[in-house]
């Protein structure tokens, strides 16, 4: 048997998306295969010492052969594969940046808006860090916020959530 499992993007569950193949059928032999339950070893983003996503184990469960000849070969009851879960995407609106007086720095002060795209109940905390793009005054500057996620409540994780940078005017 050959597995294949695909990627998925974080939702909170360990259900998987696959397909196994059968190899090494003799001839024109009537063998078909199936299987039960598709599962990620876990639910979250597996990631490595550096922070990058990895794969982890993706395992088929109740493999069984059937068909005419399908005595005369023998399978594991599970199987297995290697697949990634992604980070979700997330999205912050009305983060708001307060005007300020010239004083030669960039730094901005950022009001947080709230968080959209979360799994269920789960929840992050978050903090908007914000920064003109120069010290020189004038109105209506570009604001760049970048934000900083720490793991939350309810099974809140900040490695299962991307949240990019935002240009704000």
């Amino acid at each position: 048997v050959t597995a294949s499992a695909l990627d998925k993007t974080y939702d909170g569950t360990t259900v998987a998306t696959g397909n196994l193949s059968t190899v090494n059928v003799i001839g024109q032999d009537h063998v078909q295969l199936s299987w039960g339950p598709v599962a990620f070893a876990s639910k979250d983003v597996s990631r490595d010492a550096q922070g990058q996503v990895q794969a982890q184990v993706v395992n088929f469960a109740g493999v069984q052969l059937s068909g005419l000849d399908a005595g005369n070969y023998s399978v594991n009851s599970t199987a297995l594969s290697r697949a990634k879960i992604t980070p979700k995407l997330l999205s912050a609106s009305g983060t708001s940046v307060a005007n300020k007086s010239q004083d030669g720095n960039t730094q901005a002060s950022a009001q947080m808006g709230s968080l959209s795209g979360l799994v269920g109940s789960e929840q992050l905390q978050a903090q908007a860090l914000a920064s003109f793009d120069s010290a020189v005054p004038s109105s209506n500057k570009p604001v760049t916020v970048r934000y900083r996620l720490a793991d939350g409540v309810n099974g809140g994780l900040v490695g299962n959530y991307e949240l990019l940078s935002q240009v704000l005017s």
